[in-house]
């Protein structure tokens, strides 16, 4: 049997294609959605999660005590004083367990939103991100993702300085030879 016989039958053997029956028919377009805007951090949602950032904080360092924000519940949007306010107790209850002194952070006082001298401390110990809704925002209300991302940032740095550097485990502080 020649190759051109035996590709006959393969292409005999192949069923016929469909026609299909879009074709020239245009599909409807999908329903344009409007964006929606997140919600706005409540002071009920804030004490929320400041209580249990606390809570966890206070169980990892062994402290005595019980997480007590200063918010206050409410249905009212959290404000930039009270954000700053609650960040600096928050920082002021693992200060004990600080291990190390990171190098202060540079930033510019001129773009922070308020002249709080809270919010200073906080930026320059890299507590609060020196370019951030909390810091150079002007608006006084936060929706859900810049709070959660502030307060990630704060407890990350809190992980950081409250870290014991070890040089087994630390590359930049095992000798040369190791890496």
């Amino acid at each position: 049997m020649s190759i051109t016989v035996a590709l006959a039958i393969c292409i005999v053997g192949l069923p016929a294609p469909q026609a299909d029956p879009q074709v020239g028919v245009k599909k409807p377009a999908p329903p344009v959605t409007k964006p929606v805007a997140e919600p706005i951090v409540t002071k009920a949602l804030a004490h929320k999660f400041f209580t249990k950032a606390e809570t966890v904080m206070r169980k990892i360092f062994k402290t005595s005590g019980k997480a007590s924000p200063t918010i206050k519940p409410g249905p009212a949007p959290l404000t930039r004083a009270e954000f700053i306010t609650e960040l600096d107790r928050l920082r002021k209850v693992v200060a004990p367990f600080v291990k190390s002194t990171p190098v202060p952070v540079a930033y510019d006082a001129s773009r922070l939103a308020t002249k709080d001298p809270k919010l200073a401390s906080l930026v320059k110990g890299g507590y609060v991100a020196k370019i951030s809704p909390l810091a150079t925002m002007k608006a006084d209300k936060f929706t859900a993702s810049q709070f959660g991302d502030t307060l990630g940032f704060f407890l990350a740095r809190v992980a950081e300085t409250t870290y014991t550097p070890s040089s087994k485990w630390t590359p930049i502080l095992q000798p040369n030879e190791s890496y």
